[in-house]
């Protein structure tokens, strides 16, 4: 039989199971929201920089025109 006392314990073992489980959760969202924020920084520094070479001769031989 399961007395009042061991009630007790599996409920507090229930809800830190469930707060550890809810942290986790937030863990990976904050992990995967910081990764695509990375990407995202990634891809703009990578388009910019394409664009280098025509903003650098555009500037140089556009007063040559």
């Amino acid at each position: 039989m399961t007395t009042q006392a061991d009630k007790q314990k599996q409920k507090k073992k229930r809800e830190l199971k469930r707060k550890h489980m809810h942290e986790t959760e937030h863990m990976r969202e904050e992990t995967a929201h910081a990764r695509r924020t990375h990407t995202e920084a990634t891809i703009a520094v990578c388009v910019l920089l394409m664009f280098v070479p025509f903003m650098v001769t555009g500037v140089i031989f556009w007063p040559a025109k």
